[in-house]
């Protein structure tokens, strides 16, 4: 959740190129991860897993990943994990509704463990007060929930400026996570 009103306030600050004229933004960021695989517990369903970095450390895997025994010692375990935050201001007439998506797939029965899942939530916020003095937003959404953010880039500072109560703001946020498992390369 503190990572979700991070974005959120980064979002919410990194705004637009100039005061008075905001324009849609969006904040990306991805991480990837891989390791090899040292042993493999199958019936106790428990991984070791050796980083480029040298550090092992055993992983529960999970029942729903059906292809366990497929994996042999010296693949590589590749994890790949995706997320952006966009915000642009509402129109008027646009709908306000929040929507929600999800999507995954996992590795068929027989092949090499696998899996993606994406997630998308849209949401439109309304902003409730901004502190230009102190960089300091609140708003609240569908929850009537009122959150506070500090705003930190020179970019969101410059956006709030252009913001006041009652306007609204919407919110995209995009998730996504693949796991394979692999030969050594």
């Amino acid at each position: 959740m503190t990572l979700r009103a991070t974005l959120t306030g980064m979002l919410l600050v990194a705004g637009a190129a100039y005061a008075g004229a905001p324009k849609p933004v969006s904040i990306e960021d991805a991480v990837t991860a891989s390791a090899q695989v040292m042993k493999v517990d199958v019936p106790n369903r428990l991984m070791t897993l050796k980083t480029d970095s040298g550090e092992e450390f055993e992983v529960e895997v999970d029942p729903v990943v059906q292809n366990l025994p497929q994996v042999k010692v010296g693949d590589h375990v590749s994890v790949k994990y995706y997320q952006a935050l966009s915000a642009r201001l509402h129109k008027p007439g646009d709908p306000e509704l929040p929507t929600a998506s999800l999507d995954a797939e996992r590795a068929e029965l027989g092949q090499k463990p696998g899996v993606s899942a994406r997630s998308i939530k849209t949401v439109t916020v309304t902003i409730a007060s901004v502190d230009t003095g102190n960089n300091v937003v609140k708003f609240y959404g569908p929850d009537n929930v009122v959150r506070t953010v500090n705003i930190v880039t020179p970019q969101g500072q410059t956006f709030i400026k252009s913001l006041k109560a009652d306007d609204k703001v919407v919110l995209t946020y995009t998730e996504s996570l693949a796991i394979s498992v692999g030969p050594a390369p």
